[in-house]
């Protein structure tokens, strides 16, 4: 494909937030291309945007919908400008038979419902057709590949060995080669939970990356249980960990009331934390609820200090810092709170040694019956 063929021209790409998606729109900016932009996550496209105009002087449309909803599709298509409308380039794989469904969720947690969901969607349109799935995964795997149902999982690693094969074939696919290697090495830093900046601010891995926690709480409990996400608000990242098991809640004795305890790692007041939390979703206005409330917290809070109190010789730095914390009508209360941010300072010995003291006591809270 030369320049001077594609140069003004417009181009249509969905999934340009991330991925191959990303790497194509930057190649046909790079070539003069006008770019119509589609992706659920409005900030990173438009961030996208303005490097795109600034850096090749293309015009850059966006669109934030997401292609599984018809409708929406329909809605943001019809609401071009007649001169967006005239679209050159459309990159669309269709079979006669069968309709295969990629899946590129590069900072995302998996989840079964992911395919699940395309595959409802694109079942509607294709009623007589065969539907193949691939789970493509350029970003770091926070789950076993069990979580997710696919005929096939292609990971980074994987993508890059196929890529290899047909080096100096493809400006494209040379292209989104480099970039994957870039992100691949870029993951491989974000493992480390112990890295750090202090220059200009503080900047702990542990609190920027999901990656980096995700690697922190597999170290000490079981992967599969690994909870990862995003505040949808501000973009800040947390991960938690159910004490009891994914999913599970404890019953409070004489109500329809359900509580859960977990760990959860996230940055409060700039600052790398791992807090145990007693939640609970309720009505606050029903004044008996919140006493029957108020009464399973302080239990519980004086089991697990108990049980602090009895291993205070297998657990002498979480005996150290224990806190005495009030209760509150939050739905989240704080039963503990670890402050990671001497520990990643003093380096790995000392964080290996605290981290083996939350795995011991993760294990004894595990034997106590807290219903």
């Amino acid at each position: 494909m030369e320049e001077n063929r594609v140069k003004g021209k417009i181009a249509f790409i969905s999934g340009a937030s991330s991925g191959i998606g990303k790497a194509t729109a930057e190649k046909l900016a790079q070539m003069g291309v006008n770019l119509i932009l589609c992706a659920r996550r409005e900030n990173i496209l438009n961030e996208l945007k303005e490097n795109l105009e600034k850096q090749y002087g293309i015009k850059v449309k966006n669109l934030v919908f997401d292609v599984r909803n018809y409708d929406d599709v329909l809605k943001n298509i019809n609401s071009l400008d007649d001169e967006w409308k005239k679209i050159d380039i459309l990159v669309v794989l269709k079979g006669l038979n069968r309709v295969y469904i990629i899946e590129d969720k590069v900072h995302s947690s998996e989840s079964k419902d992911q395919i699940v969901g395309y595959k409802g969607e694109i079942r509607k349109e294709y009623k007589n057709s065969e539907i193949k799935t691939v789970y493509f995964k350029t970003g770091f795997h926070f789950s076993p590949d069990k979580n997710v149902e696919a005929d096939k999982i292609i990971t980074g690693k994987m993508f890059k060995e196929i890529l290899e094969k047909y080096r100096n074939k493809s400006e494209i696919l040379d292209s989104y080669y480099e970039h994957l290697v870039r992100k691949l090495n870029d993951y491989k830093n974000m493992e480390n939970y112990l890295e750090y900046e202090l220059i200009p601010d503080e900047k702990w891995n542990i609190c920027r990356f999901r990656i980096a926690q995700y690697c922190f709480l597999k170290e000490m409990f079981l992967e599969e249980r690994v909870e990862s996400s995003a505040n949808s608000k501000n973009g800040s990242v947390y991960s938690e960990y159910n004490l009891l098991g994914k999913d599970k809640n404890i019953q409070i004795a004489g109500t329809n009331q359900e509580f859960r305890i977990f760990w959860r790692i996230e940055e409060l007041r700039k600052e790398p934390c791992l807090r145990l939390i007693f939640y609970h979703e309720y009505d606050k206005k029903n004044e008996e609820l919140k006493n029957i409330r108020k009464e399973k917290y302080e239990t519980v809070y004086e089991k697990i200090y108990s049980v602090i109190e009895e291993y205070k010789n297998e657990l002498p730095k979480i005996y150290k810092i224990k806190g005495k914390y009030k209760y509150t009508n939050n739905y989240k209360i704080i039963i503990l709170r670890i402050n990671l941010k001497e520990y990643i300072k003093a380096g790995k010995d000392e964080m290996d040694k605290l981290m083996n003291e939350v795995k011991k006591l993760h294990g004894y809270l595990q034997n106590e019956n807290f219903e």
